[in-house]
């Protein structure tokens, strides 16, 4: 996202694909992430900028307005006074039809790979105007119905380049893509991913944040407003026969019937 006293927040997109490892072609298949709020934006939406505009992607505020689907403006006088928001949104991610009988993930090789475009991780410093900040939250749902528990991975500007492609690149007006591994980053268990083989399904809750900064004194102030994002998500994955993913779960086969979903 770019910011400017009169063009504001530049739009800033991301796309979301999960290559769960999970067939026995080389390719796999691709499963589209689904949110109905974004599918019926073209997958646009805005990052708040204060807490009165912020939650649930598509919830209503008042006088037609919705969280995240228009402009959020505010305008900052002081120097270092900050404002911060945030919007949150669920894609769901249905496998059942892509997993062959007697096919299951393979742990070893599931991994969500994202890819943003001007989501600044890092700092944007705007002359002697603004600095803007982004993050976001990743937490694994067993389901998009299920009560979210702990955060599972927050990615900010200490932590982007353990994930981004090519280390801590710049992010302010560039493609940028993220592979994070579900076992190893996300923190899914022997549970989960049975889980995700007997429901034939899983979804990522998605949190973004804003943080911006005034950095200069105005007597008048900076009316600062932001722009759209945009938001895909898919799931690519190849599967393993049952009898070895059952070993690399190291439950035997008892674990698809006694599974336990650690965010319910």
């Amino acid at each position: 996202m770019t910011i400017s006293t009169t063009k504001g927040l530049v739009a800033a997109g991301i796309v979301a694909l999960a290559a769960l490892g999970l067939a026995g072609t080389a390719v796999g298949d691709l499963v589209l992430g689904t949110n109905t709020v974004l599918d019926a934006n073209s997958h646009e939406f805005y990052i708040p900028l204060q807490p009165a505009t912020s939650g649930k992607l598509g919830d209503p505020l008042g006088g037609g307005d919705y969280v995240g689907l228009q402009p959020d403006t505010v305008t900052l006088y002081a120097d270092g006074e900050t404002t911060s928001g945030d919007v949150w949104f669920i894609l769901d991610f249905d496998i059942s039809a892509s997993l062959g009988p007697g096919e299951v993930v393979n742990p070893d090789t599931a991994t969500l790979w994202l890819a943003f475009r001007d989501i600044d991780f890092k700092a944007d410093v705007y002359g002697s105007t603004a600095v803007l900040l982004e993050s976001l939250e990743l937490t694994y749902l067993p389901d998009a119905s299920a009560v979210p528990g702990p955060v599972d991975l927050a990615i900010d500007d200490t932590n982007y380049g353990n994930y981004a492609t090519g280390g801590f690149v710049e992010t302010d007006n560039e493609f940028v893509t993220y592979s994070i591994h579900l076992r190893d980053d996300l923190g899914l268990d022997a549970a989960d991913f049975a889980g995700i083989n007997d429901d034939g399904q899983f979804a990522i809750l998605f949190e973004f944040t804003s943080l911006l900064e005034h950095t200069r004194s105005s007597c008048y102030g900076d009316r600062l407003t932001n722009t759209d994002e945009q938001a895909w998500g898919k799931v690519k994955f190849c599967a393993i026969p049952e009898p070895g993913s059952l070993a690399l779960l190291g439950a035997g086969g008892a674990v698809l019937l006694l599974r336990r979903r650690k965010h319910s």
